[in-house]
C-alpha cells in the first residue's frame, strides 16, 4: 500500500503489479492539506468562478461524496483515469485554448506540478 504522496514519487520496479480498485471506493480519512481547502472555500464562495477537482480517479463520486459530507463542498470533479501529470497539463491547456485566462492549479504531488 502506498500513499497518493508516495506513489507519485514512486519508480516502479519489473515485477511491479499495481492494484488500483481502491480509487472506486469512498475516501477513508484522507490526509488534508489546509491552506488547499481553505483555498478552495474562498475559489467556491465566490459564484463567479468555475472550480474544478481534476483527479487521476475513473470514478468521480468518491471525491463528490468526501468533499460534500466531510467539508460541506458541492466540488465538480473530472476524472482523467491516469496518473500522468501531462494529462492535467494537457487538460488544462485544453480549457486556456477555450480562453480561460485566470487558471489557478494546486496539487498534493510537488511531481505534478512543472513549468513548461
Amino acid at each position: 500500500m502506498l500513499t497518493p504522496g508516495e506513489y507519485a514519487v514512486y519508480k516502479e520496479k519489473p515485477g511491479d503489479k499495481f492494484d488500483f480498485g481502491e480509487f472506486n471506493k469512498l475516501l477513508q480519512e484522507p490526509k488534508l492539506i489546509k491552506k488547499n481547502v481553505d483555498l478552495l472555500k474562498k475559489m467556491l464562495s465566490d459564484p463567479s468562478k468555475k472550480v474544478t477537482i481534476l483527479t487521476a480517479r475513473t470514478l468521480g463520486f468518491p471525491i463528490k461524496h468526501f468533499f460534500k459530507t466531510q467539508l460541506g463542498l458541492d466540488v465538480y470533479p473530472v476524472t482523467l483515469g491516469s496518473n500522468n501529470p501531462q494529462d492535467k497539463a494537457d487538460w488544462i491547456e485544453k480549457h486556456i485554448e477555450k480562453g480561460y485566462t485566470d487558471i489557478a492549479f494546486m496539487d498534493d504531488s510537488p511531481s505534478n506540478i512543472f513549468r513548461r
